[in-house]
């Protein structure tokens, strides 16, 4: 496209001519330019003012210079004229003043406000040379000519490099890019999803970027502002509101406004408040159906909750895809600081939505804390939801102890129907074998004979073969029927010493009285046994206070030792052809029988078909499964015959932890007399080696330590009971006091060089609960019958 050299000395450029010094850099500079013809006019590959940088242009004869700092004036100094600028049409767009611009770029920009075309686009030419964006123009340019260049297409690896630049900040690169010119509103394919340049450059808080995208005329669509909203950018926040974002645009399912409401920092709260004072709208729902509001309830933001209250954000206002008021969300979510502002903006506590009431949504979520604040606030306890659950029906059925208490506490109806299932709330948790529930219901005065369609309590936990809660319903007096006493077919017993405080302070009694360590315990047995309990002995004394029914009890004689004399009739031992009973009685309501330890008993009720299950409360003296036995007085007798054992394997006399009195000096002599009788069978057959009245004084002291060590830690347990010292749930309380005393066990098995138990729960795990206190008469109402042994017990 280059012409030839004229006679000037000169090289013409074709299509235009234009002259440029006849040397060898003047030459280089004119091929760098590589000018092309395209659509009738001429552009330029590469950038216009690195050429100018290299080479001076000369322009026409005029002995004028254009140069990279600008244009060098004639010497005569011309009148100020009109720069005026042509289309290649050869329509004048523009006229203007020289003090309207000052250089070329100015000049691009002026004429993107006239054009409409943004200055990446635009090159000027001056008689068809290309201007730089840097020279200066002056009065002697009174003609130049726009030149609007189409958009390229970027290759793939283009669009990868401007998706780095965008991302990483890299500003200079996005530059050239525009220059190309590249369409700033061409989505670029990232990672399987198209994205604005704007979006890229806000996503990572290129400020510099953005302004200089929306300089080059991109939209900035709701993405670029939703996308700085959502992550925090305040100053891109800005800048796109100054240029017009759609500040109630969805994106991506949320509004500006949804996206920054989803944030917890500082800075979001900064461009909420941003959003409102450019008249974001506050009820505006996004693509997810919320609103500002419930979506920062949602996510717990409180402070943001507070910001949109103050701004009198709505508090009745559903979120359309939950159907749910703020109040119900936060109820469900656990946002106790919520539920209150929420509270304090005149929130209804009461307001059903999505079916549910404040109350009965944090009860279905189990959130404990929302509930004692919904209570506390005035919520009403009894109010049935739209699934036709009451707040405590809906506890019930999600098997949660905790609320059930805690709705207690707070005055729920124990006997009010709930309307779904038609079953009272007893009849509920009987049904389905809660144990606790069924316990914290009776303490509530629940009716225990109140009943459904399908039956009483009593009723519904024998069909389901819930023998614990059917046993606990008897003692707490409720009416008998058929099918409850059918259901009883074996007997069953319970530990109310470690629950209920009528039954430890019975416990607290016998540790005053008799000095040993005591336990209760309470058995129930269906009618028409004909052996319900085989013959058995058993390692205590045992007190038996017949509470309902009647029952058959026999006793018989020791029978000769074989096996250890208190474990006999269980693990597969049988007990046979034990001889005429020492006892065989029938036990009544209000009577009491003493079985001390090691002699078999055996009991039944097959004479009673037709009447009543039998209830009774045994007392038991502990002494030989504590070591307060002569065994452990004697501590070398584990691996003798059991014939020689069993002389020892009994407890040590009453008061013997006295020290005061003729007792102390008693026991040396009847040690001895038993450890001849269990080493030789004689007891008059001298020994060899007979342990000091010294050593035994001392094992006896031992043995003293550690009996008070185990009365003081059972009275501590019974006192707990009574008096809730420890806070904890039923069971935990039990599991803690029974770890003390196994610990002590083994203090005491260490001390006698024997290996240490592993800690135990009984083969039970800990359950979640609160711990429920009752008075006395409380207590006695779960023992039918039982008020009539309240004297003889005392």
């Amino acid at each position: 496209m280059f012409g030839g050299q004229d006679n000037r000395g000169f090289v013409e450029l074709s299509t235009y001519s234009y002259r440029v010094p006849n040397t060898a850099p003047a030459r280089r500079a004119a091929e760098d330019y590589k000018f092309v013809k395209t659509s009738s006019f001429i552009l330029k590959e590469g950038s216009v003012s690195d050429a100018m940088s290299r080479a001076t242009i000369y322009a026409n004869n005029a002995g004028r210079v254009l140069s990279p700092t600008g244009m060098v004036q004639h010497p005569k100094t011309a009148a100020q004229q009109l720069l005026h600028v042509w289309l290649v049409s050869g329509e004048k767009l523009a006229s203007l003043c020289e003090e309207q611009v000052t250089d070329v770029l100015s000049l691009k920009r002026h004429l993107q406000t006239v054009c409409g075309k943004s200055r990446f686009r635009q090159r000027l030419l001056h008689h068809g040379t290309p201007l730089a964006d840097n020279v200066k123009l002056c009065s002697f340019i009174t003609d130049i000519q726009l030149v609007l260049l189409p958009f390229v297409h970027l290759t793939r690896d283009q669009e990868t490099s401007l998706q780095e630049a965008l991302l990483d900040g890299q500003l200079k690169s996005v530059e050239d890019m525009l220059l190309l010119p590249a369409d700033p509103d061409v989505s670029l394919g990232l990672r399987n999803r198209d994205n604005s340049w704007l979006r890229l450059a806000a996503y990572n808080g290129h400020e510099e970027i953005v302004r200089l995208l929306l300089e080059a005329g991109s939209v900035p669509y709701a993405d670029a502002l939703c996308t700085a909203c959502s992550n925090g950018h305040v100053e891109i926040v800005s800048v796109l509101l100054g240029a017009g974002a759609g500040k109630d645009q969805v994106w991506a399912q949320g509004t500006p406004l949804t996206w920054a409401a989803a944030g917890d920092s500082g800075r979001h709260l900064e461009i909420v408040g941003m959003l409102l004072e450019a008249r974001a709208d506050l009820h505006k729902m996004d693509g997810a159906l919320h609103t500002p509001l419930t979506s920062a309830v949602a996510f717990g933001y409180a402070e943001l909750v507070h910001f949109l209250l103050a701004a009198r954000a709505d508090t009745s206002t559903l979120c359309s895809e939950s159907q749910q008021t703020p109040l119900c969300i936060a109820a469900q979510e656990g946002c106790v600081e919520c539920v209150r502002l929420l509270l304090e903006a005149g929130a209804d506590i009461e307001g059903i939505s999505a079916r549910r009431t404040p109350l009965t949504s944090a009860v279905a979520a189990g959130e404990a804390e929302i509930v004692q604040k919904l209570i506390g606030d005035g919520a009403s306890v009894d109010k049935v939801d739209d699934e036709l659950y009451t707040p405590l029906t809906r506890a019930l059925r999600g098997d949660d102890t905790h609320l059930v208490h805690l709705l207690l506490l707070g005055r729920a109806d124990a006997d009010m129907i709930c309307p779904y299932t038609g079953k009272s709330p007893l009849c509920m948790a009987s049904g389905t074998g809660r144990m606790e529930m069924v316990a914290l219901l009776l303490l509530a005065r629940a009716d225990k004979d109140k009943g459904s369609a399908e039956g009483t309590p009593l009723t519904l936990a024998a069909g389901a073969g819930h023998l614990g809660v059917v046993r606990l319903l008897i003692m707490a007096g409720a009416q008998l029927d058929k099918a409850a006493v059918t259901s009883i077919r074996e007997e069953e017993r319970t530990k109310p010493g470690l629950y209920m405080s009528g039954a430890a302070q019975l416990c607290l009694a016998s540790l005053r009285t008799f000095g040993w360590p005591s336990a209760a315990n309470a058995y129930i047995t269906g009618p028409g046994l004909e052996v319900s309990v085989p013959a058995h002995t058993d390692r205590q004394d045992v007190l038996i206070f017949q509470a309902t029914g009647r029952k058959r009890w026999q006793a018989f004689a020791p029978p000769a030792v074989a096996k250890d004399p208190l474990r006999r009739g269980r693990d597969g031992d049988v007990l046979q052809n034990l001889g005429t009973p020492l006892i065989d009685v029938v036990l009544e309501p209000g009577d009491v029988l003493y079985v001390p330890l090691g002699f078999p008993h055996a009991t039944s009720t097959v004479e009673f078909v037709s009447q009543e299950p039998s209830s009774h409360l045994t007392l038991n003296l502990d002494s030989v499964i504590w070591g307060l036995s002569w065994r452990l007085l004697w501590v070398t007798a584990v691996r003798w015959p059991w014939r020689r054992y069993a002389s020892l394997q009994s407890p040590l006399p009453l008061g013997f932890a006295s020290r005061g009195g003729d007792l102390s000096s008693e026991v040396p002599p009847e040690a001895s007399r038993r450890a001849r009788l269990w080493l030789t069978g004689d007891e008059e057959t001298p020994l060899e080696e007979m342990p000091s009245k010294e050593d035994i004084d001392a094992s006896l002291g031992m043995l003293v330590s550690h009996h008070g060590e185990i009365m003081r830690l059972q009275q501590n347990m019974y006192f707990d009971v009574l008096l809730d010292l420890s806070k904890l749930p039923p069971m935990e309380r039990e599991a803690a006091h029974w770890a003390q005393l196994q610990e002590e066990m083994n203090l005491l098995r260490v001390r006698l060089g024997w290996e240490p138990v592993p800690p135990t729960l009984d083969g039970r795990e800990k359950k979640r609960g609160l711990p429920y206190k009752a008075t006395v008469a409380d207590v006695m109402e779960f023992f039918s019958g039982a008020l009539r042994l309240k004297d003889r017990i005392v």
